[in-house]
Protein backbone atom coordinates (compact mmCIF):
# COMPACT_ATOMS: atom_id res chain seq x y z
CA UNK A 1 0.00 0.00 0.00
CA UNK A 2 1.58 3.47 -0.91
CA UNK A 3 1.53 5.59 1.41
CA UNK A 4 0.18 9.35 1.41
CA UNK A 5 2.13 12.00 0.45
CA UNK A 6 3.16 14.83 2.95
CA UNK A 7 1.45 18.11 3.16
CA UNK A 8 3.59 21.05 3.08
CA UNK A 9 1.01 23.38 3.73
CA UNK A 10 -0.11 21.42 7.59
CA UNK A 11 3.20 21.91 8.27
CA UNK A 12 3.66 25.56 7.60
CA UNK A 13 0.31 25.90 9.64
CA UNK A 14 1.85 23.84 12.35
CA UNK A 15 5.64 25.65 12.18
CA UNK A 16 3.59 29.14 12.91
CA UNK A 17 1.29 28.20 15.46
CA UNK A 18 4.72 27.23 17.49
CA UNK A 19 6.39 30.55 16.83
CA UNK A 20 3.17 32.05 17.77
CA UNK A 21 2.81 30.27 20.76
CA UNK A 22 6.16 31.18 22.34
CA UNK A 23 5.57 34.67 21.33
CA UNK A 24 2.48 34.49 23.67
CA UNK A 25 4.46 33.17 26.28
CA UNK A 26 7.14 35.81 25.87
CA UNK A 27 4.92 38.72 25.95
CA UNK A 28 2.99 37.11 29.57
CA UNK A 29 6.43 37.17 30.61
CA UNK A 30 7.27 40.52 29.65
CA UNK A 31 4.33 41.59 31.54
CA UNK A 32 4.82 39.35 34.71
CA UNK A 33 8.13 40.98 34.99
CA UNK A 34 6.57 44.71 35.03
CA UNK A 35 3.60 44.14 37.39
CA UNK A 36 6.17 42.68 39.66
CA UNK A 37 8.33 45.93 39.46
CA UNK A 38 5.52 48.12 39.18
CA UNK A 39 4.16 46.51 42.68
CA UNK A 40 7.51 47.15 44.12
CA UNK A 41 8.04 50.68 43.30
CA UNK A 42 4.14 51.54 42.13
CA UNK A 43 5.66 55.39 41.51
CA UNK A 44 8.51 54.13 38.98
CA UNK A 45 6.22 54.98 36.06
CA UNK A 46 5.61 58.73 37.38
CA UNK A 47 9.72 58.99 37.76
CA UNK A 48 11.67 60.62 35.48
CA UNK A 49 14.40 58.12 33.76
CA UNK A 50 17.69 59.27 35.79
CA UNK A 51 20.27 60.96 34.30
CA UNK A 52 22.74 58.89 32.55
CA UNK A 53 26.10 59.62 34.08
CA UNK A 54 28.61 61.05 31.88
CA UNK A 55 31.72 58.50 31.76
CA UNK A 56 35.08 59.67 30.72
CA UNK A 57 38.87 58.10 30.24
CA UNK A 58 41.05 58.36 33.49
CA UNK A 59 44.41 58.92 32.78
CA UNK A 60 46.57 56.52 35.26
CA UNK A 61 48.12 58.00 38.25
CA UNK A 62 46.03 61.16 38.21
CA UNK A 63 44.07 62.01 41.57
CA UNK A 64 40.42 63.21 42.15
CA UNK A 65 42.54 66.28 43.51
CA UNK A 66 44.33 66.01 40.22
CA UNK A 67 41.34 66.35 38.52
CA UNK A 68 39.42 69.00 41.13
CA UNK A 69 42.52 71.63 40.92
CA UNK A 70 42.63 71.08 36.15
CA UNK A 71 38.88 72.11 37.03
CA UNK A 72 39.62 75.16 39.26
CA UNK A 73 42.08 76.30 36.76
CA UNK A 74 39.28 75.88 33.54
CA UNK A 75 36.76 77.47 35.47
CA UNK A 76 38.90 80.65 36.31
CA UNK A 77 39.76 80.91 32.39
CA UNK A 78 35.28 80.87 32.39
CA UNK A 79 35.75 77.23 30.64
CA UNK A 80 33.02 75.68 32.15
CA UNK A 81 32.63 72.92 29.72
CA UNK A 82 36.17 71.97 30.68
CA UNK A 83 36.06 72.52 33.66
CA UNK A 84 32.62 70.51 34.48
CA UNK A 85 34.41 67.20 32.55
CA UNK A 86 37.59 67.74 35.08
CA UNK A 87 35.02 67.87 38.26
CA UNK A 88 32.99 65.22 37.28
CA UNK A 89 36.20 63.38 36.67
CA UNK A 90 37.00 63.42 40.23
CA UNK A 91 33.48 62.47 41.33
CA UNK A 92 34.43 59.36 39.34
CA UNK A 93 37.13 58.66 41.52
CA UNK A 94 35.73 60.00 44.78
CA UNK A 95 31.73 60.10 44.42
CA UNK A 96 31.39 61.61 48.20
CA UNK A 97 33.99 64.37 47.61
CA UNK A 98 32.01 67.24 48.80
CA UNK A 99 34.14 69.87 46.86
CA UNK A 100 33.96 68.34 43.96
CA UNK A 101 30.24 67.89 43.79
CA UNK A 102 29.48 71.40 45.30
CA UNK A 103 31.99 72.61 42.03
CA UNK A 104 30.11 70.86 39.49
CA UNK A 105 27.16 72.20 41.07
CA UNK A 106 28.71 75.61 40.42
CA UNK A 107 30.02 75.48 36.79
CA UNK A 108 26.35 74.16 36.10
CA UNK A 109 24.76 77.18 37.51
CA UNK A 110 27.31 79.41 35.03
CA UNK A 111 26.18 77.11 32.39
CA UNK A 112 22.50 78.14 32.89
CA UNK A 113 21.47 74.32 33.32
CA UNK A 114 19.77 75.15 36.84
CA UNK A 115 17.92 71.88 37.50
CA UNK A 116 21.23 70.17 37.36
CA UNK A 117 22.54 72.96 39.43
CA UNK A 118 19.73 72.46 42.08
CA UNK A 119 20.54 68.65 42.00
CA UNK A 120 23.78 69.45 42.85
CA UNK A 121 23.86 71.03 45.52
CA UNK A 122 20.58 69.05 47.35
CA UNK A 123 23.47 66.03 46.63
CA UNK A 124 26.26 68.32 48.50
CA UNK A 125 23.56 69.27 51.07
CA UNK A 126 23.44 65.13 51.54
CA UNK A 127 27.32 64.79 52.08
CA UNK A 128 27.37 67.57 53.99
CA UNK A 129 24.29 69.31 55.99
CA UNK A 130 26.50 72.50 57.62
CA UNK A 131 27.82 73.23 54.16
CA UNK A 132 26.04 76.85 54.39
CA UNK A 133 27.60 78.06 50.52
CA UNK A 134 25.55 75.45 48.90
CA UNK A 135 22.36 76.72 50.29
CA UNK A 136 22.91 80.09 49.83
CA UNK A 137 24.05 79.23 46.11
CA UNK A 138 20.52 77.03 45.65
CA UNK A 139 18.70 79.94 46.91
CA UNK A 140 20.41 82.50 44.32
CA UNK A 141 19.21 79.72 41.78
CA UNK A 142 16.28 79.26 42.83
CA UNK A 143 15.66 83.50 42.65
CA UNK A 144 17.03 83.00 39.00
CA UNK A 145 13.67 80.53 38.65
CA UNK A 146 11.14 82.85 40.21
CA UNK A 147 10.69 80.28 43.01
CA UNK A 148 11.36 83.07 45.87
CA UNK A 149 9.38 81.68 48.99
CA UNK A 150 11.96 77.98 48.38
CA UNK A 151 14.31 80.42 47.97
CA UNK A 152 13.74 82.42 51.16
CA UNK A 153 14.11 79.10 53.17
CA UNK A 154 17.45 78.68 51.74
CA UNK A 155 18.99 81.61 52.24
CA UNK A 156 17.55 81.56 56.08
CA UNK A 157 19.00 77.87 56.19
CA UNK A 158 22.66 79.55 54.98
CA UNK A 159 22.20 82.70 57.24
CA UNK A 160 21.70 80.13 60.43
CA UNK A 161 24.58 78.21 59.58
CA UNK A 162 26.77 81.48 58.88
CA UNK A 163 25.32 84.79 59.64
CA UNK A 164 28.40 86.13 57.30
CA UNK A 165 27.45 84.72 54.45
CA UNK A 166 26.61 87.74 52.22
CA UNK A 167 25.41 86.00 49.49
CA UNK A 168 22.56 84.43 51.81
CA UNK A 169 21.77 88.19 52.86
CA UNK A 170 22.08 89.64 48.98
CA UNK A 171 19.82 86.54 47.78
CA UNK A 172 17.28 86.70 50.93
CA UNK A 173 16.92 90.16 49.70
CA UNK A 174 15.83 89.78 46.48
CA UNK A 175 13.63 86.84 47.59
CA UNK A 176 12.01 89.50 49.74
CA UNK A 177 11.58 91.95 48.08
CA UNK A 178 9.88 89.99 45.09
CA UNK A 179 7.80 88.49 47.69
CA UNK A 180 6.50 92.09 48.42
CA UNK A 181 8.39 92.07 52.01
CA UNK A 182 10.11 95.04 51.12
CA UNK A 183 10.89 96.51 54.31
CA UNK A 184 12.57 93.42 55.09
CA UNK A 185 14.44 93.27 51.81
CA UNK A 186 16.44 96.57 52.88
CA UNK A 187 17.26 95.08 56.14
CA UNK A 188 18.73 92.18 54.37
CA UNK A 189 20.51 94.37 51.98
CA UNK A 190 21.75 96.15 54.54
CA UNK A 191 23.12 93.47 55.99
CA UNK A 192 25.32 91.85 53.34
CA UNK A 193 26.67 95.69 52.76
CA UNK A 194 27.95 95.32 56.11
CA UNK A 195 29.73 91.81 55.39
CA UNK A 196 31.28 93.26 52.59
CA UNK A 197 30.99 97.13 51.70
CA UNK A 198 32.91 96.83 48.63
CA UNK A 199 30.16 95.03 46.85
CA UNK A 200 27.99 97.30 44.21
CA UNK A 201 25.46 94.14 43.94
CA UNK A 202 23.72 94.89 47.88
CA UNK A 203 23.74 98.69 47.24
CA UNK A 204 22.15 98.55 43.90
CA UNK A 205 19.91 95.98 44.84
CA UNK A 206 19.04 98.17 47.93
CA UNK A 207 18.36 101.55 45.38
CA UNK A 208 15.83 99.92 44.03
CA UNK A 209 14.01 98.68 46.82
CA UNK A 210 14.20 102.55 48.19
CA UNK A 211 13.00 103.40 44.99
CA UNK A 212 9.56 100.98 45.86
CA UNK A 213 9.17 102.68 48.78
CA UNK A 214 9.16 105.88 47.44
CA UNK A 215 12.58 106.91 49.38
CA UNK A 216 14.27 108.61 46.74
CA UNK A 217 17.28 110.49 48.26
CA UNK A 218 18.62 106.96 49.85
CA UNK A 219 17.87 105.13 46.22
CA UNK A 220 19.92 107.70 44.41
CA UNK A 221 22.81 107.86 47.24
CA UNK A 222 22.65 104.10 46.85
CA UNK A 223 22.49 103.74 43.35
CA UNK A 224 25.11 106.49 42.91
CA UNK A 225 27.79 104.27 45.21
CA UNK A 226 27.43 101.25 43.27
CA UNK A 227 28.03 103.11 40.04
CA UNK A 228 31.18 104.53 42.23
CA UNK A 229 32.04 101.26 42.79
CA UNK A 230 31.52 99.49 39.60
CA UNK A 231 30.99 102.26 36.91
CA UNK A 232 30.21 99.60 33.95
CA UNK A 233 27.32 98.11 35.76
CA UNK A 234 24.15 97.89 32.87
CA UNK A 235 21.68 96.73 35.67
CA UNK A 236 22.61 99.78 38.21
CA UNK A 237 22.67 101.87 35.48
CA UNK A 238 18.78 100.67 34.31
CA UNK A 239 17.86 100.66 38.40
CA UNK A 240 18.76 104.62 38.30
CA UNK A 241 17.03 105.11 34.83
CA UNK A 242 14.10 103.85 36.64
CA UNK A 243 14.39 105.82 39.48
CA UNK A 244 14.87 109.38 37.77
CA UNK A 245 11.59 108.67 35.92
CA UNK A 246 9.99 108.43 39.47
CA UNK A 247 11.40 111.65 39.74
CA UNK A 248 10.29 113.19 36.67
CA UNK A 249 13.77 114.01 35.55
CA UNK A 250 13.97 112.61 32.30
CA UNK A 251 16.23 113.41 30.34
CA UNK A 252 18.64 111.86 33.45
CA UNK A 253 16.32 108.65 33.05
CA UNK A 254 16.53 108.08 29.44
CA UNK A 255 20.58 108.83 29.55
CA UNK A 256 20.90 106.15 31.66
CA UNK A 257 19.04 103.58 29.99
CA UNK A 258 20.55 104.27 26.74
CA UNK A 259 23.95 103.42 28.76
CA UNK A 260 22.77 100.45 30.32
CA UNK A 261 21.71 99.49 26.84
CA UNK A 262 25.00 100.26 25.00
CA UNK A 263 26.62 97.92 28.18
CA UNK A 264 24.25 95.47 27.45
CA UNK A 265 21.88 95.70 24.72
CA UNK A 266 20.08 92.36 26.11
CA UNK A 267 18.47 94.10 29.43
CA UNK A 268 15.05 94.58 28.81
CA UNK A 269 14.50 96.39 31.86
CA UNK A 270 16.17 99.43 30.11
CA UNK A 271 14.04 99.09 26.90
CA UNK A 272 11.05 99.64 29.59
CA UNK A 273 12.87 102.94 31.23
CA UNK A 274 13.65 104.17 27.86
CA UNK A 275 9.77 103.08 26.26
CA UNK A 276 8.81 105.30 29.72
CA UNK A 277 10.51 108.62 28.58
CA UNK A 278 8.87 107.89 25.17
CA UNK A 279 5.76 107.81 26.59
CA UNK A 280 6.05 110.85 28.83
CA UNK A 281 6.87 112.43 26.26
CA UNK A 282 3.69 111.51 24.59
CA UNK A 283 5.46 109.94 21.47
CA UNK A 284 3.41 106.16 22.13
CA UNK A 285 4.52 104.70 18.87
CA UNK A 286 8.03 104.90 20.09
CA UNK A 287 7.17 103.73 23.23
CA UNK A 288 5.54 100.90 21.66
CA UNK A 289 8.78 99.69 20.07
CA UNK A 290 10.58 100.20 22.66
CA UNK A 291 8.34 97.47 24.56
CA UNK A 292 8.10 95.41 22.18
CA UNK A 293 11.69 95.03 22.57
CA UNK A 294 11.64 94.56 26.39
CA UNK A 295 9.01 91.44 25.37
CA UNK A 296 11.26 90.16 22.48
CA UNK A 297 14.26 89.77 24.71
CA UNK A 298 11.48 88.56 27.91
CA UNK A 299 8.70 87.14 26.62
CA UNK A 300 7.02 86.49 30.23
CA UNK A 301 8.19 90.24 31.64
CA UNK A 302 4.55 91.69 32.86
CA UNK A 303 5.53 95.04 33.28
CA UNK A 304 6.56 95.21 29.44
CA UNK A 305 2.94 93.79 28.38
CA UNK A 306 1.19 96.29 30.67
CA UNK A 307 3.03 99.26 29.89
CA UNK A 308 2.83 98.36 26.01
CA UNK A 309 -1.22 98.17 26.66
CA UNK A 310 -1.05 101.80 28.18
CA UNK A 311 0.39 103.32 24.93
CA UNK A 312 -1.94 101.31 23.22
CA UNK A 313 -4.75 102.61 25.27
CA UNK A 314 -2.94 106.33 24.24
CA UNK A 315 -2.83 105.23 20.54
CA UNK A 316 -6.95 104.98 20.30
CA UNK A 317 -5.98 100.88 20.22
CA UNK A 318 -7.57 100.11 23.11
CA UNK A 319 -8.45 96.52 21.88
CA UNK A 320 -4.59 95.56 21.69
CA UNK A 321 -4.32 97.43 24.94
CA UNK A 322 -6.67 94.62 25.95
CA UNK A 323 -4.64 91.52 24.92
CA UNK A 324 -1.70 93.29 26.20
CA UNK A 325 -3.04 93.65 29.70
CA UNK A 326 -4.86 90.39 29.71
CA UNK A 327 -1.68 88.94 29.29
CA UNK A 328 -0.05 90.78 32.02
CA UNK A 329 -2.91 88.98 34.28
CA UNK A 330 -2.47 85.66 32.89
CA UNK A 331 1.57 86.12 34.26
CA UNK A 332 0.47 88.12 37.12
CA UNK A 333 -3.00 87.77 38.39
CA UNK A 334 -2.40 90.41 41.29
CA UNK A 335 -0.73 92.99 39.15
CA UNK A 336 -2.92 96.02 40.15
CA UNK A 337 -1.66 98.47 36.78
CA UNK A 338 -3.05 95.54 33.96
CA UNK A 339 -6.08 95.46 36.09
CA UNK A 340 -6.44 99.62 36.21
CA UNK A 341 -5.43 100.02 32.53
CA UNK A 342 -8.07 97.11 31.03
CA UNK A 343 -11.32 98.85 33.01
CA UNK A 344 -9.80 102.21 31.23
CA UNK A 345 -9.90 100.57 28.01
CA UNK A 346 -13.24 99.13 28.70
CA UNK A 347 -14.44 102.18 29.71
CA UNK A 348 -12.86 103.76 26.68
CA UNK A 349 -14.94 101.74 24.42
CA UNK A 350 -18.13 102.38 26.28
CA UNK A 351 -17.86 98.79 27.49
CA UNK A 352 -18.64 99.60 31.74
CA UNK A 353 -20.48 96.57 32.45
CA UNK A 354 -16.59 94.71 31.25
CA UNK A 355 -14.67 97.77 33.11
CA UNK A 356 -15.88 96.93 36.75
CA UNK A 357 -14.82 93.42 37.35
CA UNK A 358 -11.12 94.77 36.55
CA UNK A 359 -12.05 98.03 38.49
CA UNK A 360 -13.11 96.20 41.73
CA UNK A 361 -10.22 93.72 41.11
CA UNK A 362 -7.50 96.72 40.76
CA UNK A 363 -9.52 97.94 44.05
CA UNK A 364 -8.66 94.49 46.25
CA UNK A 365 -5.12 94.20 45.51
CA UNK A 366 -5.25 98.29 46.51
CA UNK A 367 -7.90 99.74 47.69
CA UNK A 368 -6.49 104.00 47.24
CA UNK A 369 -5.52 103.27 43.77
CA UNK A 370 -7.12 106.75 42.21
CA UNK A 371 -7.07 105.80 38.62
CA UNK A 372 -9.31 102.74 39.14
CA UNK A 373 -11.63 104.63 41.45
CA UNK A 374 -11.69 107.05 38.88
CA UNK A 375 -12.59 104.98 36.10
CA UNK A 376 -14.88 102.89 38.31
CA UNK A 377 -16.96 106.13 38.94
CA UNK A 378 -17.33 107.21 35.58
CA UNK A 379 -18.26 103.58 34.83
CA UNK A 380 -20.51 103.21 37.19
CA UNK A 381 -22.35 106.58 36.36
CA UNK A 382 -23.07 105.54 32.57
CA UNK A 383 -24.55 102.14 34.00
CA UNK A 384 -26.70 104.88 36.09
CA UNK A 385 -25.48 103.56 39.74
CA UNK A 386 -25.22 107.17 40.47
CA UNK A 387 -24.40 106.67 44.45
CA UNK A 388 -21.72 104.32 43.92
CA UNK A 389 -20.39 106.47 41.54
CA UNK A 390 -20.64 109.56 43.86
CA UNK A 391 -18.66 107.49 46.47
CA UNK A 392 -15.81 106.61 44.26
CA UNK A 393 -14.86 109.99 43.35
CA UNK A 394 -15.77 111.44 46.80
CA UNK A 395 -13.18 109.02 47.44
CA UNK A 396 -10.76 110.21 45.24
CA UNK A 397 -11.45 113.69 46.98
CA UNK A 398 -10.97 112.42 50.21
CA UNK A 399 -7.47 110.63 48.89
CA UNK A 400 -5.88 113.26 47.54
CA UNK A 401 -8.02 116.91 47.84
CA UNK A 402 -6.36 118.35 44.33
CA UNK A 403 -7.40 115.56 42.67
CA UNK A 404 -10.20 118.21 40.77
CA UNK A 405 -11.03 115.77 38.01
CA UNK A 406 -13.34 114.26 40.42
CA UNK A 407 -15.35 117.21 40.74
CA UNK A 408 -15.82 116.75 36.99
CA UNK A 409 -17.39 113.33 37.99
CA UNK A 410 -19.50 114.68 40.65
CA UNK A 411 -21.21 117.43 38.35
CA UNK A 412 -21.98 114.81 36.04
CA UNK A 413 -23.64 112.75 38.63
CA UNK A 414 -25.65 115.47 40.21
CA UNK A 415 -26.53 116.27 36.50
CA UNK A 416 -27.95 112.83 36.12
CA UNK A 417 -29.73 113.25 39.43
CA UNK A 418 -31.91 116.29 38.07
CA UNK A 419 -29.34 118.47 40.52
CA UNK A 420 -28.26 120.82 38.06
CA UNK A 421 -26.92 123.92 40.33
CA UNK A 422 -24.91 121.36 41.80
CA UNK A 423 -23.62 120.08 38.61
CA UNK A 424 -22.81 123.43 37.80
CA UNK A 425 -21.06 124.47 40.71
CA UNK A 426 -18.63 121.17 40.51
CA UNK A 427 -18.12 121.39 36.60
CA UNK A 428 -16.76 125.06 37.58
CA UNK A 429 -14.77 124.33 40.48
CA UNK A 430 -12.82 121.43 37.58
CA UNK A 431 -12.47 123.82 35.29
CA UNK A 432 -10.96 126.89 37.36
CA UNK A 433 -8.77 124.76 39.08
CA UNK A 434 -7.19 123.06 36.36
CA UNK A 435 -7.49 126.23 33.57
CA UNK A 436 -9.83 125.98 30.70
CA UNK A 437 -7.03 124.79 28.15
CA UNK A 438 -6.24 121.72 30.34
CA UNK A 439 -9.88 120.87 30.85
CA UNK A 440 -11.98 118.45 29.30
CA UNK A 441 -13.86 120.40 26.27
CA UNK A 442 -17.02 118.54 27.31
CA UNK A 443 -17.16 120.17 31.19
CA UNK A 444 -16.46 123.42 29.42
CA UNK A 445 -19.67 123.18 27.13
CA UNK A 446 -21.75 121.60 29.78
CA UNK A 447 -21.05 124.88 31.67
CA UNK A 448 -21.96 126.79 29.12
CA UNK A 449 -25.31 124.69 28.34
CA UNK A 450 -26.04 124.89 32.23
CA UNK A 451 -25.34 128.92 32.39
CA UNK A 452 -27.61 129.40 29.60
CA UNK A 453 -30.77 127.38 30.54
Amino acid sequence: MTQPSSNPIGKIVINAMIVLTLLLIGVVLVWAFALRDKNENPDASNQPAAAPTPTFELTPGLTAYDYLTAGNEFFEQRDYEAALAQYQRAIMLEPTNVTAVFRQALTYGRLEQYDAALEGYTQVMVLDPQYDTAFSNRCEILNVLSRYAEALQDCMRAIGLDPANYTAWQERGWADHRLGNVQQAVFDFTQAIGINPDNDTAYATRCNTYRVLGEYDKALADCNTALDLDPDDDWTYAARCALYDDLEQYELSLADCDRAIELNPERAWAYIGRGNYYGNQEDYLRAVDEYSTAIRLDPDYVAAYDNRCWAYIRLHNERLGIEDCQRAVELNPNYTSAHVNLCWAYYRLDEYAEALPNCNRALELEPDNLSALMNRGWSQSFLNELDAAQGDFQRVLALQPDYYRAYYGLGWVEEKRGNLDSALENYRIYVNAVGESNADEWAIERIAELENR
